[in-house]
Parts: C-alpha cells; structure tokens; sequence
C-alpha cells in the first residue's frame, strides 16, 4: 500500500509539473509573438512619421526657395528634394498597400486621404500658395497618424 500511494503521489505530482510547464511555455510563446508584433508595427509606424516628416521638410524647403530673391540655382538642392520626396510617397503608398495587415485601419485611411489630397496647379495660382497648402495637410497627417499609433500601440 505505501508503494501505490507514493506512485499515485510521485504521478500526480509530475502530471501537475507537466501540465504546468506547458502552459507556461504557451503563455511565454503568445507573449514573445506578441512583442515581436508590436515591435513590426512599432517600426512601420515608425518609417511611416519618418516619411511625413521628410514631406514636411520638402514642403519647407520648396517653401524657402520659392520665396528667395533673388533666385539662386538650386539644382543639386531641387535633385536631392526630389528624391525625398519620391521616396516618402513610396513609403507611405507601401503603408497603404500593407493596409490593415500591419498598420491600424485608422492609419490607412487618413494616409490614403493625404495621398488623394489636391495638389493644386502652378498654372492657376502661385507656386508658394499650393506649397503652404500642402504643408499644411502634411502637418495634419503628421498629428493625426501621430495620435492614431500612440492609440493602436497603446501608448499614452
């Protein structure tokens, strides 16, 4: 009898250990899933304020050169313009494409609103007017994206 109740001792005990052991591992793999998640969306976020911030710099420094007088060759400085500003549409059109995938549907949808947003035509109005325009929706989508991720990575 003291061996059968050392038995039924020794395999509840191990069966307790095991059932224990894995759940802990569960519950330590959904957590490490679930960090490396946010850490995906932390750092498209992050390349998404990036963008924006590049098109605020664009917007400001088209801005300046508009209004120099008078007018220097800028050249090499409207190249390297162009260039960030190619690369944040690209950006944010791949923030778009990944859609709620990765990034919050909020996200998606106020980017996908600035990238419809009219531009404006230097034919029909100044140049400086349709830059100040469009700095001022780049900052609107920098506050707004900036307001919606601090929500969707639950940040305060």
């Amino acid at each position: 009898m003291d061996y059968l109740q050392i038995i039924t001792t020794l395999f509840s005990s191990l069966l307790v250990a095991i059932i224990t052991a894995f759940i802990a591992v569960k519950l330590s793999l959904k957590r490490f899933y679930t960090e490396r998640w946010w850490e995906k969306k932390a750092e498209t976020y992050s390349k998404i304020v990036e963008a924006l911030h590049r098109y605020k710099k664009y917007d400001e420094e088209k801005l300046e050169i508009e209004m120099e007088y008078p007018r220097d060759d800028n050249e090499e400085r409207e190249e390297y313009l162009s260039k960030q500003w190619k690369d944040s549409n690209a950006e944010l059109e791949k923030a778009v494409d990944l859609g709620a995938f990765i990034v919050a549907a909020e996200v998606e949808a106020i980017i996908r609103d600035f990238l419809k947003r009219k531009k404006g035509d230097p034919r029909d109005e100044p140049l400086f007017e349709i830059i100040q325009r469009d700095l001022i929706h780049v900052e609107k989508c920098l506050f707004d994206v900036k307001a919606a991720v601090k929500k969707d990575l639950g940040i305060k």
